[in-house]
């Protein structure tokens, strides 16, 4: 270093401006900062903006500008997979709900089923192989819906694949026929 201390000023004045360049990046970070952890904190529902842009761009063509646009980006991203999930979630709850339901027809109908065959058996009657059948065949649908739970446990977030087959509308009224008969029984009510 020079004996005088006259480089003392000039390199305070580089320091100086250097500051005062950089204080308003400084300022764009921190305010970007903040954008970004309010609309983290609401779910990435309010828009990541600096500079007072009211859309959630920055209208820049800078470094920050780009920065601020990447976290918009990504904030539009995460929001974007939380309602997929939400979704998702909401479409497994009514699943479950229906499925819930539809199992507790089948086993209602197969404890009728089963009571039938336990009072015979205890009547000393011979067992009715229709009861018996139709107790098993409950208990095959009741089998059925739990494989479709499994399945369900098991869909990704893409659409699953459908299958097509033809169904038999006869054998669909007759087994639902079958199924309501012992209820319809113990409630006296003739079913066809």
């Amino acid at each position: 270093l020079p004996a005088s201390r006259w480089w003392l000023l000039p390199s305070l004045a580089v320091i100086v401006v250097v500051l005062l360049a950089v204080w308003p990046v400084v300022r764009r970070l921190r305010r970007l900062t903040r954008a970004v952890e309010r609309s983290a904190a609401d779910g990435f529902g309010s828009p990541i903006a600096i500079d007072g842009a009211s859309d959630g761009q920055d209208h820049g063509n800078d470094e920050v500008a780009a920065l601020a646009g990447a976290f918009a980006a990504a904030a539009r991203e995460v929001a974007a997979q939380l309602a997929a999930k939400d979704q998702r979630e909401r479409a497994l709850r009514d699943f479950l709900a229906n499925t819930t339901h539809d199992v507790m027809i089948p086993l209602t109908v197969l404890q009728a089923h089963l009571a039938t065959l336990r009072d015979r058996d205890g009547a000393g009657q011979p067992i009715d192989h229709d009861a018996l059948t139709s107790a098993m065949d409950e208990a095959h649908y009741i089998a059925s819906l739990l494989h479709n739970l499994g399945a369900a446990a098991k869909l990704d977030a893409g659409a699953p694949a459908l299958h097509k087959n033809r169904v038999p509308l006869d054998r669909l009224i007759e087994r639902i026929c079958a199924r309501h008969r012992p209820i319809a029984r113990q409630l006296e009510v003739t079913l066809d």
